[in-house]
């Protein structure tokens, strides 16, 4: 509860505790801070989710994102969060979800999403390392954006370069 009704410096505070922890018992807590009104606090307990490897809140990320979408247009920073954390929870359920804002024109969302989240989901999507995830990302090259084309050449390098 103090997560949910204290300030903002002491939800802050008690966020960076879990992260220093380190120990996934802490996940719990960020539940609800994913919910906050501030898209700072939680950004920031999105990527504890995933700092900590707290997988079962996987499925509260995901409810997370599609409320904050609906309820703030200007939302990529939690995006990019969310997308992180998945990377790092590396679980294969999260790939509809990374895929659709990776794709150019997403199939379950009316808008595009800037580059920055695009190449977050992307990246998110090769730590999931699935031969599904690699073939998707391959076919992003066929998209005519250099700047793109460029990041997943790059990604798929350091990736390549972590699995061997």
């Amino acid at each position: 509860s103090w997560v949910a009704k204290g300030s903002r410096e002491l939800k802050l505070n008690l966020i960076g505790m879990i992260e220093e922890m380190g120990d996934a018992a802490g996940g719990p807590a960020l539940r609800l801070a994913l919910f906050d009104d501030s898209e700072e606090i939680a950004s920031l307990a999105a990527r504890v989710i995933g700092k900590i490897h707290f997988i079962p809140g996987l499925p509260v990320l995901l409810k997370a994102a599609k409320i904050r979408e609906a309820r703030f247009p200007e939302n990529e920073m939690f995006l990019a969060a969310v997308c992180q954390s998945l990377g790092d929870l590396a679980q294969e359920s999260a790939l509809p979800f990374l895929q659709d804002i990776a794709r150019k024109k997403p199939l379950l969302r009316g808008k595009n999403f800037s580059l920055p989240t695009r190449l977050a989901a992307i990246e998110a999507i090769t730590r999931i390392n699935k031969p599904e995830a690699w073939h998707f990302v391959e076919s992003l090259m066929e998209e005519k954006n250099p700047a793109l084309q460029e990041a997943v050449e790059r990604i798929i390098h350091e990736r390549s370069g972590h699995l061997s």
